[in-house]
């Protein structure tokens, strides 16, 4: 669309669009791009296509080539809350300051549809206007009270402004809804950790580990953990699955620093505090839509 007025779409690229969506559904995103771009010749103006066309490029790795697709999108005015949700989460992934509009935008047009106001929520939130974030992530939240992603970022909304306990209630919660999530696990135990409480921190780490066999910096991260506690079998159960993983999904550096550190729980929680547990918190922390 472009100024509030809709252009008309042939059939031809709306069975395009829905042959791309599915080839995205399953994982072809070299299938999607070749079939998206030979539409784009033919309709270089329509935003639903730029918009899908950019996030298939993403996936893809083709950062320079998706900014350019989420610019041109966006300059068609589009007035579709999914195509302006989609352009607004492409940019805000790219630090372009363009991605609050979109996102307000799609927010404004869809108010009693939860995704935007929680992907808006989680970008104001990550921007650091928490009072605006929180509003829209329990305007989120009310919408889909079972959601265990909203309740994830409403947690990590609340973490920012403060309100520990609430953060801490709300990924208990998230972690309940959805038994296979590991990333409410890992940010409970990070917060129960940066409160002093160890044990609490390093059981939250180990189920979370137990939920994501192959992420081996979770799985470290729970073996240097469980190690602080003195507790000897998990953690080098724990360090064995993270070896095993090297250097695919844990930095090998880590574990040639950390392998000495298992019978010397001090140590342990030290390496923790400086190295390890910062570098998880940004990871975690981070919204999960870009």
């Amino acid at each position: 669309m472009r100024h509030g007025m809709e252009r008309p779409r042939p059939s031809s690229l709306d069975e395009a669009l829905e042959r791309a969506a599915r080839l995205a559904d399953e994982g072809r995103w070299d299938e999607a791009v070749r079939l998206l771009a030979e539409q784009e010749q033919a309709h270089p103006h329509d935003a639903t296509l730029l918009a899908m066309l950019g996030v298939a490029a993403r996936e893809l790795g083709a950062e320079g080539l998706a900014y350019d697709l989420f610019r041109r999108a966006w300059a068609e005015h589009p007035e579709d809350p999914t195509v302006l949700l989609a352009i607004g989460a492409g940019l805000a992934a790219l630090d372009d300051p363009d991605a609050e509009a979109a996102l307000r935008a799609a927010a404004l047009l869809a108010p009693e549809d939860a995704q935007p106001h929680l992907v808006y929520g989680s970008y104001l939130r990550r921007e650091g206007q928490l009072e605006s974030a929180l509003d829209q992530l329990e305007r989120a939240h009310a919408l889909e009270p079972e959601s265990s992603l909203v309740l994830t970022e409403l947690g990590c909304a609340l973490w920012a402004a403060g309100r520990m306990s609430e953060a801490a209630e709300a990924w208990a919660a998230a972690a309940a809804l959805d038994p296979a999530e590991p990333r409410p696990l890992v940010l409970y135990g990070l917060l129960r950790w940066e409160q002093g409480e160890y044990e609490e921190a390093a059981a939250s780490f180990l189920a979370a580990a137990a939920r994501a066999p192959e992420d081996g910096e979770l799985q470290l991260l729970a073996a240097l953990a469980a190690a602080a506690q003195g507790w000897g079998e998990p953690a080098e159960q724990a360090w064995e699955r993270a070896e095993r993983l090297a250097p695919v999904t844990v930095d090998a550096a880590w574990l040639l620093e950390t392998e000495d550190l298992l019978a010397d729980a001090t140590a342990a929680r030290q390496w923790l505090d400086e190295t390890a547990v910062p570098a998880v918190r940004h990871r975690y922390l981070e919204p999960a839509f870009w």
